[in-house]
């Protein structure tokens, strides 16, 4: 996959970036949404690896007979740090 700053996925998803406490973000511990990228897209929740050292995000797929939504908790659990979803 090729890399992607957060600031250009949310662009082109038409997204907002939300931190865990649920405000919206615009930068995260003086880095700017710019400065952080993504290395892997991944849509099995158990593909989530805490201990990789790329950058995962989790798409939430919904289908009509599976929603990747009901996932999510079991993402952040096993240390997913970034979530793609339909809110």
């Amino acid at each position: 996959m090729i890399k992607i700053s957060l600031a250009t996925l949310a662009e082109i998803t038409h997204g907002q970036l939300f931190t865990a406490e649920n405000q919206s973000s615009h930068s995260q511990n003086d880095l700017t949404i710019d400065d952080l990228y993504i290395d892997d897209l991944v849509t099995d929740s158990r593909a989530i690896d805490e201990n990789s050292a790329k950058v995962s995000a989790f798409l939430a797929l919904k289908g009509p007979s599976f929603d990747g939504h009901r996932f999510a908790q079991q993402v952040i659990e096993q240390g997913g740090q970034l979530l793609i979803v339909d809110h």
